[in-house]
């Protein structure tokens, strides 16, 4: 069952998936951490899970958990000790990436000229018109959810994680993931 708001921006087959699936790309490819792989991209209901997109979901909510898995393969693709990794770290810089995208997502159509404090305006390539009021509620909804998400993997690593680049910037968190397995402090 769908609410009619969600109706309105609900992906219902892969064909309508793919245009966000290219913003989530445009995204990373912003922070220069293009995935240059083609990923299968499949579309399932609830009763079958396993990292993959759920049928009917909202664009943002689609959007967010798309740049979250995208972020498990980039970590794959390039060459991080993904088995080494704690959950903590692997998960948690998953979800500040889906946090960044949404707060990139909620910039578009303003008259900000900075995206997140998590990214510079440089970094913004693919500002789109202005979301609706339905959309802005939802992701500030979804935001706030994450920001206090009380399970440790998901909740204290994204925590851990977002402060880290907010203090050294992604590029260097990322460096430090691939050298030393955790989060700089």
């Amino acid at each position: 069952m769908i609410c009619l708001e969600c109706l309105d921006s609900s992906i219902m087959d892969v064909d309508e998936c793919q245009p966000l699936y290219q913003d989530v790309q445009n995204f990373y490819k912003g922070l220069n951490m293009e995935v240059d792989k083609e990923i299968p991209l499949r579309l399932v209901d609830s009763g079958f899970l396993s990292k993959i997109i759920l049928f009917s979901l909202c664009r943002i909510v689609a959007g967010l958990t798309l740049a979250h898995e995208m972020m498990h393969g980039w970590l794959r693709l390039n060459g991080f000790p993904y088995g080494k990794l704690d959950p903590y770290v692997s998960e948690g810089i998953s979800v500040v990436m889906s946090y960044m995208w949404l707060e990139n997502e909620m910039m578009s159509g303003t008259d900000s000229n900075v995206a997140s404090p998590s990214l510079s305006s440089s970094s913004n390539p693919y500002i789109k018109g202005p979301r609706s009021q339905f959309e802005r509620k939802l992701g500030e909804f979804w935001k706030c959810k994450m920001e206090n998400k009380v399970c440790p993997i998901y909740g204290d690593g994204f925590r851990m994680g977002y402060a880290a680049v907010l203090k050294y910037g992604l590029k260097s968190v990322l460096e430090h993931m691939k050298s030393e397995g955790n989060f700089p402090r």
